[in-house]
C-alpha cells in the first residue's frame, strides 16, 4: 500500500473512531488508473473469448466468480467511498 501512496493513487486519512487505524482511499489518479486497467482487462477478455459463444462465456465467467469467491472474497467487495 505505501508504494500506491507514494505514487500519489492513495491517500491515507486517520479512522475516525481507531487511534491506530488508518484509512485508505483512491485519489482522482487512482480512479483515472482503475479505469484505464478496466478498459484495458476488458479488451483482453474480448479478445481472448471471441472464439466463445454467450453460454461459454457465462460459464467461464460464472466458474471464475466462484473461484474468486472461495479463494478471496475480500476481491468481491468494493467501497466507492473517497
Amino acid at each position: 500500500m505505501t508504494q500506491l501512496v507514494e505514487r500519489g493513487l492513495l491517500r491515507r486519512e486517520p479512522h475516525p473512531t481507531s487511534r491506530r487505524s488508518m484509512r485508505l482511499y483512491a485519489t482522482d489518479e487512482g480512479h483515472s488508473v482503475v479505469t484505464r486497467a478496466a478498459s484495458i482487462a476488458g479488451r483482453i477478455e474480448a479478445e481472448t473469448t471471441s472464439p466463445l459463444g454467450a453460454d461459454d462465456k457465462g460459464t467461464i465467467h460464472r466458474l471464475l466468480y466462484r473461484l474468486v469467491e472461495q479463494l478471496n472474497p475480500d476481491a468481491l467487495t468494493v467501497d466507492n467511498r473517497s
